[in-house]
């Protein structure tokens, strides 16, 4: 594996954390607040499968 994969791997697995937080932080904002909102969710759930789907190419991608 090159320094340009491992940099890439590594770049999709930070990624893909920070937009799980991000998901995880818009649910629990969503909560708190007093009115719920639909397209709010909808990002949330966006964010978590795109976080998710790069997490899982960089552990694919690692073996």
């Amino acid at each position: 594996m090159t320094s340009n994969e491992r940099t890439k791997e590594a770049w999709n697995a930070a990624l893909g954390t920070m937009l799980l937080v991000a998901a995880f932080v818009i649910v629990l904002l969503e909560m708190v607040g007093s009115s719920p909102n639909a397209q709010m969710n909808v990002l949330a759930v966006l964010l978590a499968i795109t976080g998710s789907g790069l997490r899982l190419e960089a552990a694919v991608t690692r073996r």
